[in-house]
């Protein structure tokens, strides 16, 4: 019989493991594929299959007999398609929102810690432009499957699928575990600059999985979320929209307010269809 501090150091384990993996196979990878774009997309596959979705599925098989019920992959009802398409419109209504605080955030002072991270911010940006590749439509196509879909469906079935399913079956209150989660989600990227907005994404995500009592609303509003990014950054990539169009609606008089009313209106329905 598996206690909830059993599971959760369980888990905690699986995800050293995985990780400790993920790096092996990482510098294996680097010193074998001599090109650097295509070292980082197999090395984020690695880290997506081994760091996320591998202890995942273990946690769920070692602590029940039903895997697919604890990770809510399996079931939800009929509400949560009209859950997933609704989550997806969030992520959309709150573009404006999100880019206000991603300024926002970015503009805070860290003192002497500053700089530091405002040089490993700036190194991981590099190589995730690095690893999106040019502009040619098979970079984009490998943008989505990697760090939409791939990316989208890792960090979901890991954080809202075992550890925040995990949580509440502690049980815990459920607003508790969901911005816990979203709080751990956040850190665990190691991009201060970005916390605050990835924070409530998570939260996003925690909320349409526990309201609809199924993943997929939460992997769709992810992977949804990351293609936009991807998207954007392949157009700007190729001249087709300005380079600031990623900080559309920032501050904005006019589509601040509105983000604030269609995402909390949309948040709304959410709630009231899937519970």
């Amino acid at each position: 019989m598996f206690t909830f501090g059993k599971r959760l150091l369980l888990l905690v384990l699986l995800l050293i493991a995985g990780m400790a993996l993920t790096g092996l196979f990482s510098s294996l990878i680097g010193a074998l594929v001599p090109d650097a774009a295509k070292a980082l997309r197999i090395a984020a596959i690695v880290q997506d299959l081994f760091g996320f979705i591998l202890p995942a599925v273990v946690l769920a098989v070692m602590v029940t007999r039903l895997p697919a019920d604890f990770l809510k992959i399996r079931g939800g009802g009929r509400c949560q398609w009209a859950c997933a398409a609704l989550t997806a419109l969030a992520v959309v209504a709150a573009v404006p929102l999100i880019n206000t605080l991603v300024v926002w955030n970015s503009s805070i002072s860290l003192g002497p810690l500053h700089e530091p991270m405002a040089r490993a911010e700036a190194a991981a940006e590099a190589a995730s432009e690095l690893m999106l590749g040019g502009g040619s439509v098979a970079d984009l196509l490998l943008g989505l499957l990697i760090v939409g879909v791939f990316a989208g469906f890792s960090e979901e079935i890991f954080f809202r699928g075992a550890l925040q399913r995990l949580l509440i079956t502690r049980p815990m209150n459920p607003h508790l575990a969901i911005w816990t989660v979203a709080f751990v989600f956040s850190a665990f990227h190691v991009q201060f600059f970005g916390f605050v907005p990835r924070l409530l994404l998570g939260a996003l995500f925690g909320y349409a999985a526990w309201w609809s009592a199924s993943l997929w609303p939460a992997v769709v509003g992810h992977v949804f979320n990351n293609s936009l990014t991807v998207i954007v950054m392949w157009l700007v990539r190729r001249g087709d929209i300005a380079a600031d169009a990623g900080s559309f609606g920032a501050f904005s008089p006019l589509w601040l307010p509105a983000s604030l009313i269609l995402t909390a209106a949309v948040l709304w329905s959410v709630r009231r269809i899937c519970r």
